[in-house]
């Protein structure tokens, strides 16, 4: 394990050698048992994420914007380090953590357009089925009933997978319900209303000059919240895809750290962006509405917590990036943060994880659903039969099989028990259909 993590010593040792030193000292304090956490995150993900915010927060202050808002859940770390960095430097930028989620943001807008709310309700996921779209809809039990019985489905087709076609057809069936237009209607309209409340209560619609920050990708969440406010904000994001529905949106607001929808290629191609949430998440639930309560707005929470905190070691890790990051401020003013470093930091983890590594980040377990429904491990082990299925798909289209999902393929590849040349073919497959589906979005 020692060995594994000299990679990241030497990138750091040559980049910036201050932050090694604050590695190292946190890592040496650390009580935390899982010694490979330790080491990535000392070494690893903590000068990333470091680098990140401190970009941020420079941008945000030669752009003279007051206020920045973290995004629940994947700005919680971040805006917790973003408060350590103000308070030890002195900035001028008032840091608020914002309870939003995309299904947060999307309820309230489904009565301003019923034919974008089914397009959103139908969208396309790693795994689709009845319930995943009807819980697009809702998430109480009562209200999920409801639906369920006036579209007269019975219980035992919720959970079966549905393809792109069937997804298309049942869009244009909830198109021509007006049933379910209406109830989807009066849904939103409610959600609207708490949900404007709880924005007025943080602040955002004051006159004071503000941006967004999140880790990425395609900007829905962002582009949902300009259109309940009704404003073009400004935002910082971690990396941004190449996507029509970015291309359609006011990206030119919008500036990102790591890559853009346009720049930074290769950068795209070592990246993981399900790995990086697992970084940045929080121990919260997911942000599903608003209430109020003891003559206060407040966040609803679709469950008690992260479920990561008791199965994983999701505090732990929390726990380590601010430890670290009180360590590296105390060593005295910031070096600029490099790209540069942060890039073959990433790569070493994400592109070429160790067998130890892809065991540690590959059992967290992931959600790709609005809802986060159906949570499986990020990088589940590959089989022979996954190995197969990838021979027969190269072989030809039409004999394309089914392979385990995995959110994060390197890593699933490494903890495969496979044999090395059968992990290099699938290795290659899976950089080749990454370059491919990078070249058809251009």
């Amino acid at each position: 394990m020692e060995e594994n993590c000299l990679k990241y010593r030497k990138v750091l040792k040559r980049y910036n050698s201050q932050m090694l030193l604050a590695a190292e000292k946190t890592f040496r304090a650390s009580t935390v048992s899982n010694v490979t956490l330790k080491h990535i995150v000392c070494h690893a993900v903590s000068p990333v994420l470091f680098d990140y915010v401190y970009w941020m927060l420079c941008e945000a202050r030669n752009k003279k914007i007051e206020r920045l808002y973290f995004f629940a859940r994947d700005g919680f770390i971040l805006y917790k380090i973003a408060l350590l960095i103000v308070k030890k430097l002195k900035l001028n930028v008032d840091c608020r953590y914002l309870y939003i989620s995309r299904f947060a943001s999307r309820i309230p807008l489904y009565h301003f357009s019923l034919e974008t709310a089914f397009d959103f309700i139908c969208e396309k996921k790693i795994f689709n089925s009845l319930r995943t779209v009807i819980q697009n809809i809702t998430l109480d039990k009562n209200e999920f009933e409801y639906i369920r019985k006036l579209l007269n489905i019975e219980e035992n087709r919720l959970d079966r997978e549905l393809s792109l076609r069937e997804l298309e057809e049942l869009k244009n069936s909830f198109l021509k319900n007006e049933a379910l237009k209406s109830y989807v209607y009066s849904l939103s309209e409610k959600a609207y209303e708490s949900a404007v409340k709880y924005f007025a209560q943080e602040g955002l619609y004051e006159n004071v000059s503000f941006a967004f920050a999140d880790v990425g990708w395609r900007g829905t969440l962002q582009v949902s919240l300009n259109r309940l406010l009704s404003k073009r904000i400004p935002a910082f994001y971690f990396g941004l895809y190449t996507d029509e529905f970015l291309k359609e949106s006011c990206n030119d607001l919008w500036t990102s750290y790591y890559f853009s929808s346009s720049k930074n290629f290769l950068r795209k191609l070592h990246f993981n962006n399900s790995l990086f949430e697992c970084f940045c998440t929080a121990p919260d639930g997911m942000t599903s509405g608003y209430e109020f309560k003891n003559g206060k707005w407040i966040a609803l929470f679709a469950s008690e917590g992260n479920v990561n905190c008791k199965k994983w070691f999701l505090q732990e890790q929390l726990n380590l990036i601010e430890a670290w990051t009180e360590n590296y401020l105390s060593l005295g003013i910031p070096d600029s943060p490099s790209v540069k470093m942060d890039e073959k930091l990433l790569c070493a983890l994400m592109f070429r994880p160790e067998k130890n590594e892809a065991e540690l980040y590959g059992s967290y377990l992931f959600s790709d659903e609005t809802n986060e429904e159906n949570l499986i491990q990020l990088a589940p082990e590959y089989t022979e039969k996954d190995f197969k299925a990838v021979l027969l798909r190269l072989l030809h289209k039409s004999l394309k099989r089914k392979c385990v999902k995995s959110f994060w393929r390197y890593g699933s590849i490494v903890r495969s028990k496979l044999d090395f040349l059968s992990k290099f073919v699938f290795r290659s497959y899976c950089y080749a259909a990454s370059v491919w589906t990078y070249i058809k979005q251009k």
